[in-house]
Formats: C-alpha cells, sequence, structure tokens
C-alpha cells in the first residue's frame, strides 16, 4: 500500500509547537533535496514564509533601550536634585561668600523648581535651559564658589546620556517595525497552505512516480507528525 504523508491539526498547535514542526519539515526537504522531491518552487515560498514566522516567534517582547533609557533618566533626575538641593542648603551657610553665591544661584534657577517631576519629553529641554543659564559668567563664577561645578557637568553628561538612549529606542522602534506589522495569524495560515501544497505534490507523486527520496521523506515526515502529536496531546 502506497505511503502517503498524514494529516495533522495545525491550527491547533501552539505557536512554539506549530513553528518548530514547520522548521523540520524545512530541514527534511533541504536534507533531501527540493529538486529531487519535485517541489523546488514550493518549498522556496514554504521557506520564505517560515522566516518571516521565525522572525515574529522569535522577536524580542521588550525593547532593549527601555532599561537605558529609564536608568539616563533617573540619573539626570536625581542630579536635578542634587544641584537644587545643594544650592538651597548654601543659602543658610555659615560662609558669607557661600551664602551670597547660594543666593545668585537661588534667583538664577528659581523657573527651574521642581523640573524634576515633569514628563521625560519636556525634561531634557528644561534641563538645557537651566545649564544655560548656569553658564553665565556670574553663575559660574558662584558654582565655583560653592564648588559645585562638578555636579554641574555630572548633570550636563546625564541629559546627553538620556537624548543618546532616546535616539537609540527610536532606531529600535524603527527596526523592529517590519515585525510588529507582520500579522501572526495571516502568517501562520499562510505558512500551513504553504506546507498543505508540499503535501498535495508529495503525496501525488508517492502515487504515480514514486522514488526511494520521496518514500523516506514522507516516513521521517510522518515520524514528525506522529511525535508533534504526542507533544501538543501532553
Amino acid at each position: 500500500m502506497t505511503q502517503l504523508i498524514n494529516s495533522i491539526p495545525l491550527k491547533h498547535l501552539t505557536v512554539a509547537l506549530h513553528n518548530d514542526f514547520h522548521n523540520k519539515v524545512s530541514e527534511a526537504i533541504a536534507d533531501f533535496g527540493a529538486e529531487a522531491l519535485h517541489i523546488a518552487p514550493q518549498a522556496a515560498a514554504y521557506a520564505e514564509l517560515i522566516d518571516r514566522e521565525n522572525s515574529i516567534v522569535k522577536r524580542q517582547t521588550a525593547y532593549v533601550s527601555t532599561i537605558k533609557l529609564k536608568v539616563t533618566d533617573r540619573t539626570r533626575d536625581n542630579g536635578v536634585g542634587v544641584v537644587m538641593q545643594l544650592i538651597n542648603t548654601h543659602k543658610t551657610s555659615i560662609i558669607p561668600a557661600k551664602r551670597k553665591a547660594a543666593h545668585g544661584l537661588a534667583a538664577i534657577t528659581a523657573n527651574y523648581k521642581g523640573i524634576a517631576r515633569h514628563h521625560r519629553r519636556t525634561l531634557t529641554r528644561e534641563i538645557d535651559s537651566l545649564l544655560a543659564v548656569l553658564d553665565t559668567e556670574t553663575a559660574r563664577t558662584h558654582l565655583a564658589t560653592l564648588a559645585m561645578t562638578d555636579e554641574v557637568e555630572a548633570l550636563r553628561t546625564a541629559n546627553a546620556q538620556f537624548e543618546t538612549a532616546m535616539n537609540e529606542k527610536v532606531q529600535e522602534v524603527v527596526e523592529r517595525a517590519p515585525q510588529t506589522s507582520l500579522n501572526t495569524l495571516e502568517l501562520r495560515a499562510a505558512v500551513d497552505q504553504a506546507y498543505a501544497a508540499i503535501v498535495r505534490v508529495i503525496n501525488a507523486y508517492a502515487v504515480v512516480q514514486s522514488s526511494p527520496q520521496v518514500e523516506e521523506f514522507i516516513a521521517q515526515v510522518n515520524a514528525l507528525i506522529s511525535l508533534t502529536r504526542q507533544i501538543a496531546e501532553n
């Protein structure tokens, strides 16, 4: 009796099991040779669809840059807080020169109180503006008196690092756009249809013009189908 490729309920397989089954079938086709199995055009289309499915199944669910974005955002929030707190603390300094410098900086930075609580999209520009007023000659003199130059430069660095992280996030979103635009259900159905087309050709040749390669391929695929069914039922 002619052996044919058995049926398998592909629609009921989990995403991972479905992807694994098709990858193994594709590997078997490569091992036996698509030409020898009379399915060269179908195999090429099948392999392309599997590659697209792989990109969905194995794609990252979180952005790598998100962690860096959160860390740099928190760092600059802390940096703003430290600068403003130091100015406020020195306003009651027992050293006249420091007290005078602190009051001078407090007047310059009055409009920037509480900006660390603002949304990170607007905070970048607000910190840039704060740094600009602290870059004036008078402000630099006050900062030097209070030994705060390092804190201000650290804030400048933190703000720049956040901007870099934000740009990396945008780039990551752009690079992953092709993945997120793929319709998983439609692609899965297309993979199954491509597989079905291969099965029809293989089974037809098994009936009218079989060969050792076709028979061995059918036996291997049927063994895979049996194993996949067992895994799906457990």
